[in-house]
């Protein structure tokens, strides 16, 4: 449930991003779009630049989830 709300939280920050640079999808053209903006130095920019890094973390299971991840893991029920 947590790594639902995580996903979608991560989403939106893309999508913040993604406004931010002008509708562009790739990478080089996205920080083209914010250097030409002046966008670049917006505390938005890095607040979601920083959420999507530990979204991604949680995802992988990276620090500080690293330590519970497992427990989880061998508690689960498999339905097959």
């Amino acid at each position: 449930m947590v790594g639902g709300q995580v996903g979608k939280f991560n989403q939106w920050q893309i999508l913040a991003l993604y406004g931010s640079s002008g509708g562009e999808i790739e990478l080089q053209e996205i920080v083209n779009g914010l250097i030409n903006t002046q966008m670049y130095n917006s505390p938005g920019i890095s607040i979601a630049l920083i959420f999507i890094t530990v979204g991604i973390g949680f995802k992988l299971s990276l620090a500080p989830s690293h330590q519970w991840t497992p427990d989880v893991y061998e508690g689960v029920r498999f339905v097959r």
